[in-house]
């Protein structure tokens, strides 16, 4: 629960560096649709795979974060957002080796 735990404000909008609103608040960008795609909005370039570390409440992503970003070998998986999806699964696209480079995608206010 990144607000509770992190006195993140979860009743503001999510907006990209730009802007453009991602999301309504922070219960908008766990239901697992965003506004667009992150591309569109201009966060990430297309075609752009991203660690999320596993940010939606409903626990979906489960351990898949190679074991919380300090496992960082083939041995071990996490799940990775798509820069170009903006429905349900754009925040756990695919799910990749802990070996792999990726971006981290990250929230700050």
């Amino acid at each position: 629960d990144l607000p509770k735990n992190n006195f993140f404000p979860g009743e503001i909008p999510i907006k990209s560096k730009n802007g453009q609103i991602v999301a309504s608040n922070w219960s908008d960008i766990v239901d697992g649709d965003i506004n667009d795609t992150l591309f569109n909005l201009g966060v990430l370039p297309g075609g752009q795979y991203f660690w999320t570390g596993g940010f939606l409440g409903d626990d979906t992503i489960g351990n898949k974060t190679c074991s919380g970003f300090i496992d960082g070998t083939v041995g071990s998986s996490g799940s990775q957002g798509s820069a170009d999806l903006a429905t349900a699964g754009w925040e756990k696209a695919m799910e990749l080796t802990c070996d792999t480079t990726v971006r981290l995608l990250c929230l700050a206010y």
